[in-house]
């Protein structure tokens, strides 16, 4: 991908300056408007700079394999958490009958209607408890979903990790698509 004339890439450049016991930090940028494109790309880096700089726990993310639809086509896409660290991570969620991960879809008119996983049997009646629930050392879990863009515009997918806001850990992601 070609940067803007006068460019050099799409990147946002950080500068910490240590001294006399204070922190002083520079930041700047490019002129370039990120790509779509890159979006995901820079969700992800984000994530994982975190883990590493934070301390975080998960790496979150939604992946999808394009970002720019036609007008009605299918839009396909996974949310996905990993835990890379050597400790189980416990987290609670409503039972079976509500995923792991909270996804909504905010369109045109600005109002976010949540997705369920591909699979998920909504009709069936559900008793809502919390149950404890572990994303084990080393692994991931994941969810796809599906939803028809029937409108041109741009759409925001906001992913939320564990489902319910009742714990002190909560991670969150969003990437932006296009319909045309």
């Amino acid at each position: 991908m070609e940067a803007e004339p006068g460019s050099a890439d799409y990147f946002t450049y950080s500068l910490k300056v240590y001294r006399d016991s204070k922190i002083l930090i520079y930041q700047w940028t490019d002129t370039s408007k990120s790509p779509p494109s890159l979006h995901s790309l820079a969700s992800l880096i984000s994530q994982v700079n975190n883990f590493v700089t934070k301390g975080d726990s998960i790496i979150f993310f939604i992946k999808t394999d394009k970002i720019n639809y036609k007008e009605g086509g299918k839009l396909l896409f996974r949310v996905i958490a990993l835990n890379p660290t050597k400790i189980d991570f416990n987290y609670q969620s409503p039972t079976p009958c509500t995923p792991n991960f909270k996804v909504l879809i905010v369109g045109l008119d600005g109002k976010g209607i949540e997705l369920y996983p591909i699979g998920s049997k909504l009709g069936k009646p559900c008793l809502q408890v919390i149950q404890g629930r572990v994303l084990s050392s080393g692994s991931q879990i994941q969810s796809e979903y599906e939803y028809i863009l029937e409108a041109r515009g741009s759409y925001i997918i906001q992913a939320t990790f564990p489902y319910p806001d009742i714990s002190g850990y909560r991670w969150q992601d969003e990437i932006v698509i296009s319909c045309t």
